[in-house]
């Protein structure tokens, strides 16, 4: 499996093949550390003395994110095959999208039920800045402006452009993520003064 394959054209670090065939081995940045360490032997297992952390995006900006998502979102354009017969600029298909998504995942995965009293959750680039140098790791967020995510931008829908029944369905399906990250629910349609980021800054 090569790097394009998996979705990676220029990674960041050294990448070397794993000497097993498995899709979640051969891409273990997609996989949740506790089902990795379930597939491997101890040897294997990338986060041994590890400190974890992950970027929990708000439910609704989110959803449209796996839309546009050029691999497995709505007619992704680099999987083979794809076909584009609907515009996904139309509020309405993108809507039915989300609908049939949500719907599709019965239970959202709940992840920090075992928080320890001194995680601290943040939200925003200037934490995720702070935590790099905290590190001293030479990596930043790059603007919604630059990689593949980049292209057709100004056509693109927003989360404002959520149907009812949809934000209803994320409502649900993310219930955990707006009570423990602090993001707020709206109940049929957004506010102009509706902001994305989390009001929790941080928990001690």
């Amino acid at each position: 499996m090569s790097l394009e394959e998996v979705g990676c054209s220029s990674p960041d670090v050294p990448y070397e093949a794993p000497d097993y065939q498995s899709y979640a081995l051969t891409s273990p940045w997609h996989t949740p550390p506790k089902l990795l360490k379930t597939y491997v032997d101890g040897s294997k297992y990338l986060y041994n003395d590890a400190d974890l952390f992950t970027i929990i995006q708000n439910p609704y900006s989110r959803v449209l994110s796996e839309y546009y998502c050029p691999w497995n979102g709505f007619q992704p354009k680099y999987r083979r095959g794809t076909v584009h017969k609907k515009d996904p600029n139309y509020p309405l298909v993108m809507n039915e999208w989300v609908k049939s998504m949500v719907k599709g995942m019965r239970t959202a995965m709940d992840e920090f039920n075992d928080r320890k009293e001194e995680d601290q959750f943040k939200s925003g680039k200037g934490e995720f800045d702070a935590l790099m140098k905290k590190y001293d790791i030479n990596v930043t967020l790059p603007s919604k402006e630059e990689g593949v995510y980049s292209d057709a931008k100004k056509s693109r829908l927003l989360y404002t452009d959520l149907d009812p029944e949809a934000i209803a369905l994320i409502n649900e399906f993310a219930k955990v993520d707006f009570e423990k990250f602090g993001y707020q629910m709206v109940e049929n349609k957004f506010e102009e003064n509706y902001s994305l980021e989390a009001k929790i800054i941080e928990i001690e």
